[in-house]
């Protein structure tokens, strides 16, 4: 087993300064690095994805299709993060656990899938 070496930190960048600078890198490359760092935080926080969970209940008309036959159908449709269920005749319920921006991207563009998949669906 190996055994394990204690560290010591020599050094801790105060709130507000510069990693690079206390890294040893020039000036401006430092303050370059720094705003650099900051912008792609900053991108990487606005496109960050979420899953959001969600139930949506649809009327529908009778196709004579299958569950089977429409759970097929919302899946090519997008909707493989779904969970499907029929609770009483004439309507269909899925779950989602989807990944979006915002809780509304999300149940907008679930809308959207299920009512590709099923045209005739309405949301209640």
């Amino acid at each position: 087993m190996k055994k394990r070496r204690k560290t010591k930190s020599t050094h801790v960048t105060q709130v507000g300064g510069n990693v690079f600078a206390d890294l040893g890198f020039e000036v401006k490359e430092a303050a370059a690095l720094q705003t650099e760092s900051k912008r792609r935080i900053a991108e990487k926080k606005r496109t960050a994805l979420t899953v959001f969970e969600f139930t949506l209940v649809f009327t529908i008309e009778d196709s004579g299709a299958s569950l089977d036959e429409q759970t097929e159908r919302l899946g090519e449709c997008g909707c493989t993060d779904g969970l499907v269920g029929l609770g009483w005749a004439g309507h269909i319920g899925v779950q989602f656990a989807r990944k979006a921006r915002t809780i509304d991207d999300a149940r907008a563009s679930a809308i959207a899938d299920v009512m590709r998949a099923i045209p005739s669906a309405r949301l209640d």
